[in-house]
């Protein structure tokens, strides 16, 4: 009897242990697949935001050449001051889309308001270059979407998630915007506009990798929702115009 209930007792114990087994395997697998579909919604993602991101800058570099061509470009630099009408608008628009998260996420408002956002900032940035003759944007152009393909490439290899180093950039981009209201007091503007924007377009360089990561997403600290994709299309957008702002500081006006 004793060696019969030890038969029964092996026996049963061997079944619960490959139903455990079994069950391990399927919630293993379950994980996988979760896995692999949150994979290619990130994906999907990415994809969108690059592609709004492609489709503003075409639309603000184009403004940015046609700006160039005279006599537009004369009458612009006539009329300089009406360039904070088109920005204070895109500021307004920017801020609304950041501090109301309800609506950026709300398609097709979203959309709408990223491009009229991305008409005026455009104008904005086409009467900047109404001072600049046309190659020296033509430059600026290229030499911008080199670095920022640059950057988003080494955002996408590099092991270092500057996701958490966020309050760092902040203190950093304050610290540079007080420089700017520092620099027009000194004796040599012209260097020192130089330094300035050197120092914007490597701040704006560490941001643009800080938001592709958060694009990116996978194991970085901080990633950006899959419904803000216009928030971080906007991120994107700004930071890249804002190197493009720098780079154009080394370029001679007219």
């Amino acid at each position: 009897m004793g060696c019969f209930g030890t038969i029964n007792g092996s026996k049963y114990n061997t079944s619960k242990v490959g139903v455990e087994e079994e069950h391990t395997g399927q919630q293993y697998d379950g994980e996988k697949v979760l896995a692999k579909l949150n994979q290619e919604v990130r994906l999907q993602f990415v994809r969108k935001v690059f592609g709004i991101v492609t489709i503003q800058l075409l639309l603000t570099f184009s403004i940015c050449l046609i700006s160039t061509i005279e006599p537009l470009a004369t009458s612009l630099r006539s009329y300089w001051y009406l360039m904070f009408f088109p920005f204070t608008i895109a500021m307004i628009i920017y801020c609304y889309l950041v501090c109301h998260q309800k609506l950026a996420r709300t398609h097709p408002h979203n959309i709408v308001s990223l491009f009229v956002f991305t008409l005026f900032f455009g104008a904005f940035l086409g009467m900047v270059s109404a001072f600049y003759t046309t190659m020296v944007i033509v430059f600026a152009i290229l030499f911008t979407v080199a670095a920022s393909f640059g950057l988003i490439l080494f955002a996408t290899q590099t092991r270092v998630d500057f996701t958490s180093n966020f309050a760092y950039l902040y203190i950093v981009l304050w610290v540079g915007i007080g420089f700017g209201w520092v620099y027009p007091l000194s004796a040599g503007q012209y260097l020192d506009q130089l330094i300035y924007s050197a120092i914007i377009g490597i701040i704006f360089s560490c941001y643009l990798v800080h938001h592709t990561q958060m694009i990116i997403g996978g194991k970085h600290r901080y990633q950006f929702e899959i419904d803000d994709y216009v928030f971080a299309a906007l991120s994107l957008y700004m930071d890249i115009a804002q190197i493009f702002l720098a780079i154009l500081a080394f370029g001679s006006q007219r």
